[in-house]
């Protein structure tokens, strides 16, 4: 989510590029908190096509539109490969024609939600946890995407430098 919003936030910096934040991180929803919204929204509302991509997606500036979300959904996969998700991302791109859509996504091996939204995607960007991820799970992360998407690269997050190595 750090990592998402960052991004976001740099590329709304830049005048000319639209970007979309979407909070699909369905299991554990964060973008809401890390902005200091109180937005209490459910992506789950979006997603199943019940509310306009319009209505629901609030401005954070000149040129960044952001997706919250406040609630976990019993069923968080299916309705990101559902239908009316990739309408609703049609509908999105086709109303706003941003430059960049980013989702926050949970983590790919503890979840099928990703694997479930990639048709959707043109690319992941794979953030690994430096304190807690072993090049092991980076590498089956890789190999799950394969084929199935590109790969943009891999964000190491809370990285720490050994002491003596500065």
């Amino acid at each position: 989510t750090y990592v998402s919003v960052n991004l976001a936030l740099g590329m709304a910096a830049i005048p000319d590029v639209r970007t979309v934040l979407l909070d699909l991180n369905q299991r554990n929803p964060g973008i809401a908190e890390a902005l200091g919204s109180g937005s209490e929204q459910r992506i789950a509302d979006l997603l199943g096509g019940e509310v306009a991509p319009m209505d629901y997606l609030r401005r954070h500036g000149e040129n960044l539109a952001i997706g919250f979300n406040s609630e976990v959904p019993p069923n968080p996969a299916e309705l990101l490969q559902s239908g009316s998700a990739a309408e609703m991302l049609d509908e999105l791109t086709g109303f706003l024609t941003p430059d960049v859509i980013l989702c926050d996504m949970p983590p790919l091996l503890e979840y099928d939600d990703v694997m479930a939204f990639v048709p959707q995607v043109d690319a992941v960007l794979l953030v690994a946890d430096g304190t807690r991820t072993h090049t092991r799970e980076i590498a089956r992360c890789q190999q799950m995407l394969e084929g199935r998407t590109t790969l943009l690269g891999v964000v190491l997050n809370r990285g720490r430098v050994p002491r003596g190595k500065v």
